[in-house]
């Protein structure tokens, strides 16, 4: 690539991080209707013509927003590998990578609701679409192969096909219902109940916990300290994004 050519890719780079960052701000202030390709240019000082040599649409700017917080959530999973830990073990990783997304990017879980109806989502181009959603099929691979490895090796009991599917969806349950917790707002949904941790992710440590001692996946909680595992990860590879719960 020329100099030219790379002064040009920069600038144009740059200018998409100015427009993404103009319209992360307004989405959050003012939501979907407030966010306008007209307001973008008046705000950022560019034309209108030249959001639409970044962005399809409206949709489609949403969900490259959403591929940047994404990316993030791709490195966090991708700082368990290398261990050398029990299956179990690392898919308590995997969960707590997970959490620290939600704890670290929060402004992800107040944008990706909206991208979420398909009437939207399938307004966006097809290749933000289709990066978007190859982030989300890497970590979500990424779980299913520590459940399969793990049956596999004998260390989750019960056949594969009726055991790791099943399993897998209700830990994913479990972590989207205490997102939910997480960021209610009292105003409108009342307190929490008395003795909730201050973070709800703490909470969900030991059901997710119990839950796998039920499925009877080796070794069990009693046979291998992940209380402590957790702990050293939060403070070793996930504590900008997830300290916070040593707190709870």
């Amino acid at each position: 690539m020329t100099s030219a050519s790379q002064r040009r890719l920069e600038a144009r780079q740059a200018r998409e991080a100015t427009l993404l960052g103009l319209a992360q701000r307004i989405l959050l202030e003012e939501g979907y209707l407030g966010l306008t390709m007209d307001r973008l240019a008046s705000e950022s000082g560019y034309a209108k013509g030249t959001l639409y040599l970044h962005f399809k649409n409206k949709e489609d700017l949403i969900c490259a927003l959403l591929h940047q917080f994404q990316v993030h959530r791709m490195e966090l999973f991708d700082r368990v590998q290398g261990l050398e830990l029990p299956h179990r073990a690392r898919m308590m990783a995997l969960g707590l990578a997970a959490e620290s997304f939600v704890l670290g990017y929060p402004e992800n879980a107040r944008i990706e609701p909206i991208l979420k109806m398909a009437s939207l989502r399938n307004k966006a181009s097809l290749e933000r679409r289709e990066a978007l959603e190859a982030i989300e099929t890497h970590c979500m691979e990424r779980i299913l192969g520590e459940a399969q490895a793990a049956s596999l090796a004998g260390e989750l009991p019960g056949p594969a096909d009726t055991v790791v599917q099943p399993l897998v969806l209700g830990l994913w349950s479990l972590h989207v219902g205490f997102n939910v917790l997480h960021n209610l707002e009292s105003s409108c949904c009342g307190p929490l109940p008395p003795g909730t941790p201050r973070h709800p992710h703490a909470a969900m440590f030991p059901v997710a916990q119990r839950l796998l001692d039920g499925y009877g996946w080796r070794p069990l909680s009693h046979e291998f300290d992940y209380s402590s595992l957790r702990t050293k990860l939060i403070r070793e590879r996930f504590f900008a994004e997830a300290g916070a719960l040593l707190e709870s």
